[in-house]
């Protein structure tokens, strides 16, 4: 294991400060030479891919493949990583051959249709991809981009397309998601009356509703985001996945905090789980992996009532055992431990996420298992694992308010609470939050104070009052920060 990380610590040298690929790729190979596992493999396939070497990467994940050929997360990065080479007959036979061996394949299978669909169109996509002009769905292109942490490149497609195209809301979606990953806020208020201003008399889409639901989901309104996906069910075209982000809604399922507490049944909403149920049972299709993954938080729900939590943990392995790198099943897994009270199992689990290549179509579900890893970290004193964490999660999305909360706290475990650093944290996890957080509220509030602030912790103390009139604290800070004021 010592080996392990001397070699991953001279990679990172290689790479980001000495700028040296050929020293970078020498250390993935000697970690191959001494475990030559599909994870080991697959590493260098990303090592590679960093580089801009998709040939060598090929190789190494069809390494991988050879030694687990039923894992369909390498079947698919074989197939990403071969549209991004421009080889999109070779992915469409790679696809095929996958499937001759694992015909359950969801996932692989909606990838071919949809690659198959993207070189069928006749009309065009508003950019040439190659210079032999071959055309190729612009989401699918996207996808390949965050595969290869390329947001910006992925943020720019987004706009051109939408720019120049009346049918963009497949587009519009997946550029909202990419906005509340960054934390661009402004841009997604933007993007919101933007939609809000559409002209009365045109004819409202399914998609526009989806797209109006989405921002509001990501802008911290899940009623006014309820409302607007409940009007895109009404469009074939857009009801499975606006059915999705409803259950996703009824189940709490951005809500850190309650996914993470032992106590979370008795917050549970008997309105919510109802409506979720009928969405569950009557409008999601069960063989896709959402679903499956949805299935299985619904099930983990159900067992609350007697703590019996075999039913979601067969469940989610089951999932597991037809994929066993299935990121939302692991995470899953985990959260079950939590409520089933296994410390142990729920670390291992999460640790186990953590050290796999971040995989953007997982994006939230390794957000999730970073902080839960880092939150057992802080409990257990381990306050520089836990700041890397939320470092790694804040790459990936700054707008996780969650992440700035953490990172808040161990910055005040290692500098203590008066540093820059530490209020510069709460500042940030209260505007993302949309000021409606009380317990970081005040949190801020206190610091503000303590740094002699107080006309920024009053007005802070008093929004706070405002969300939480009973709140035992609030009456005293406010009143703290008058004396100061006074002084």
């Amino acid at each position: 294991m010592q080996y392990d990380a001397a070699q991953a610590a001279k990679a990172d040298i290689y790479l980001n400060h000495l700028h040296n690929q050929k020293g970078y790729i020498k250390c993935h190979l000697n970690l191959l030479r001494t475990n030559k596992t599909p994870s080991a493999y697959l590493r260098l396939g990303d090592a590679y891919m960093k580089i801009n070497s998709p040939v060598d990467a090929i190789e190494s994940f069809s390494h991988a493949l050879k030694l687990e050929p039923q894992n369909e997360t390498l079947a698919i990065r074989i197939g990403d990583t071969l549209i991004c080479s421009h080889e999109y007959k070779q992915a469409v036979s790679h696809y095929q051959e996958f499937l001759q061996t694992s015909p359950d394949s969801c996932r692989v299978q909606q990838n071919l249709t949809s690659l198959k669909q993207s070189l069928s169109g006749n009309q065009s996509l508003s950019m040439q991809i190659d210079k032999a002009d071959e055309q190729i769905d612009l989401l699918v292109l996207c996808d390949v981009y965050l595969q290869q942490s390329k947001v910006d490149e992925a943020l720019t497609l987004c706009i051109e397309f939408i720019e120049t195209n009346s049918d963009h809301y497949k587009v519009t979606y997946k550029y909202v998601s990419l906005l509340s990953r960054l934390g661009k806020r402004d841009e997604l208020n933007k993007i919101s009356l933007q939609l809000d201003g559409t002209d009365e008399t045109m004819s409202i889409t399914g998609g526009h509703y989806l797209c109006q639901g989405l921002c509001q989901r990501m802008l911290g309104d899940p009623i006014a985001a309820l409302k607007y996906f409940d009007l895109a069910r009404n469009s074939k075209e857009w009801s499975q996945i606006a059915s999705i982000n409803m259950i996703q809604i009824y189940l709490r399922i951005d809500d850190f905090a309650f996914w993470c507490s032992s106590r979370s049944a008795l917050a549970l909403d008997e309105g919510s789980l109802k409506s979720a149920s009928i969405l569950i049972n009557q409008q999601i299709d069960s063989d896709s992996n959402e679903a499956m993954i949805l299935r299985g938080y619904w099930e983990v729900i159900k067992a609350f009532d007697n703590g019996n939590f075999d039913a979601p943990t067969k469940h989610f392995n089951g999932i597991l055992k037809g994929d066993k790198d299935n990121i939302a099943a692991l995470l899953g897994l985990a959260q079950v431990y939590t409520f089933s009270s296994t410390a142990t199992k729920v670390r291992n689990t999460l640790k186990r996420i953590a050290k796999t290549p971040h995989d953007f179509e997982f994006m939230a579900e390794y957000e999730r298992s970073y902080l839960m890893l880092a939150v057992d970290y802080i409990e257990r004193d381990k306050v520089d694992l836990a700041h890397d964490l939320c470092k790694r999660c804040l790459f990936y999305n700054r707008f996780c308010a969650k992440a700035w909360e953490l990172l808040g706290q161990t910055f005040e475990l290692k500098n203590g609470c008066h540093t820059s650093d530490t209020i510069e944290c709460y500042e940030k996890c209260w505007s993302i939050g949309n000021y409606r957080s009380c317990p970081v509220g005040y949190r801020l509030a206190a610091l503000y104070l303590k740094t002699n602030r107080p006309v920024d912790g009053l007005k802070v103390a008093l929004n706070c009052q405002n969300l939480a009139p009973d709140h035992v604290n609030i009456k005293s800070l406010i009143s703290n920060c008058i004396t100061s004021l006074k002084q």
